[in-house]
């Protein structure tokens, strides 16, 4: 049962560690720090949330561990971020659907309409079918989920208005690197495509999509 983890309404939003972590030397006493990276910017409930983590861990250990946080994807994509971590790089992430990249289940917590509301999403992630992700995510990742938190539901949002089903048909829009968020809108009529959040703004500016699946906030 996962008994303290980041997650959302549509999708389990995860605080996820490894063991990169470096130790510098200091005149009073050793100090390891932790290097932590999500993609959403400063302003963002990802960024609060890793700034209210970083405050804990280093009030908790007395100054001994120190978290130093990357936003807006300093050092790379949301799979970026992840294989960082899995390969000794960096320590700490923000990360949710992306994992099914690697892990299946991962991905079960984002199915279109799967909860009836918040409370029916807190159940489920705190009941047996938490524990079998997060058990798969140790097992196949190798990553150590945290804590979850709740976020805003996903949303389209776009250039041009979209009134029906049939305004999807050969819709350019962007989604995340999630193959369930490429195979939906792909049956919607949609014609969906990976792109990097940071590279979303531009690639509406130069009409390479015309939307975005994404959260509102």
């Amino acid at each position: 049962m996962w008994k303290g983890f980041l997650a959302c309404v549509s999708g389990a939003v995860l605080l996820l560690g490894g063991c990169a972590a470096e130790t510098s030397s200091s005149s009073k006493e050793d100090v390891t720090r932790w290097k932590m990276t999500h993609i959403s910017d400063s302003s963002h409930l990802w960024h609060r949330t890793a700034e209210e983590f970083a405050e804990l861990v280093e009030e908790k250990t007395d100054g001994a561990v120190v978290v130093d946080i990357f936003p807006n994807s300093q050092l790379g994509s949301e799979v970026d971020n992840i294989n960082s971590i899995r390969y000794g790089a960096t320590d700490l992430t923000i990360t949710g659907e992306t994992l099914e990249v690697w892990t299946p289940n991962a991905v079960m917590l984002a199915v279109p309409y799967a909860f009836e509301d918040e409370d029916h999403m807190r159940r489920v992630i705190e009941g047996p079918l938490g524990g079998i992700i997060e058990s798969d995510i140790e097992r196949d990742i190798g990553l150590t989920p945290l804590f979850y938190m709740e976020r805003a539901p996903r949303n389209l949002t776009s250039n041009v208005e979209i009134n029906t089903p049939e305004d999807l048909r050969g819709f350019n829009m962007r989604v995340p690197n999630v193959p369930l968020f490429l195979d939906a809108w792909s049956q919607a009529g949609a014609q969906p495509q990976v792109l990097s959040l940071n590279e979303v703004f531009t690639g509406l500016q130069q009409g390479v999509i015309d939307g975005q699946e994404n959260l509102m906030t």
